[in-house]
């Protein structure tokens, strides 16, 4: 029987994507975030009665926007440190703003269309 002995030496919280240095922990506490907040918004129109319930939502609440602001203001600052102001706020609104835009005329449009189907209905 062979045992594998794991040298901890090789354990590392920071990997390597084809672009860019990742950290481990930073990542995994954002895929816990984001799953709060689909819990949320999920649960929000339940009736929760269970203290269980109420308990994980309420840390989830508490827990995952002020994460996500946190990291995006920490790694945010590099950015806005090393680039010029202009860049960093051109770049910004690149990667926020114009999909966030586009998303809310989707969103828009799938209301404005369920509200005439609606009216159809009636």
């Amino acid at each position: 029987m062979n045992k594998k002995i794991v040298d901890n030496s090789e354990i590392s919280f920071n990997y390597q994507t084809k672009t860019k240095d990742r950290l481990l922990g930073v990542d995994l506490f954002r895929a816990i975030a984001a799953y709060g907040v689909v819990l949320i918004h999920g649960l929000r129109r339940i009736e929760r009665s269970e203290f269980t319930i109420n308990t994980v939502v309420s840390f989830f609440d508490m827990f995952s926007v002020p994460f996500f602001l946190t990291v995006a203001f920490f790694f945010s600052r590099n950015s806005l440190l090393s680039n010029d102001i202009k860049k960093f706020i051109v770049n910004r609104f690149e990667r926020i703003m114009l999909p966030y835009f586009a998303w809310s005329c989707v969103y828009v449009l799938a209301r404005f269309g369920g509200y005439l189907q609606q009216i159809e209905t009636n």
